[in-house]
């Protein structure tokens, strides 16, 4: 295995359930019913992305570390319902050691036991 995110490229992992794409500024959108909606989401977070500052910072933190090279966050979208669902990413990217950990992974509720974050680590996993 070689460990070598390019942070310039845009990869996407998709299989027949999900599909997860960088995380971009204009995924605001999609996410922001999220940060509203459902505060206990962020309950336990390292992170939290609570309400429209709270995504937004979300976001700028994310985009930022993966311009850096030690993150890769991508948003998460279900094809079974046609929704965006959530985010999860690649951290702690370390090249020089060949390790990456796998993380910073959230669902809006009607996501949570629905499959979806099997089928994202699966793709996770399948891509290191």
């Amino acid at each position: 295995m070689t460990l070598n995110f390019n942070p310039k490229v845009e990869y996407i992992l998709e299989n027949d359930r999900v599909l997860l794409r960088p995380l971009k500024e204009t995924d605001f959108e999609f996410l922001l019913p999220f940060a509203i909606n459902e505060p206990d989401t962020w309950k336990y977070s390292y992170l939290s992305a609570r309400g429209e500052d709270g995504i937004r910072a979300y976001l700028t933190d994310a985009i930022k570390n993966r311009a850096k090279g030690t993150e890769y966050p991508f948003i998460v979208f279900d094809k079974k319902t046609g929704e965006y669902a959530g985010s999860t990413r690649f951290y702690d990217i370390l090249p020089v050691y060949q390790t990456v950990q796998l993380g910073y992974t959230w669902y809006g509720e009607k996501f949570r036991g629905s499959g979806v974050n099997k089928h994202c680590k699966f793709l996770l996993l399948q891509f290191v």
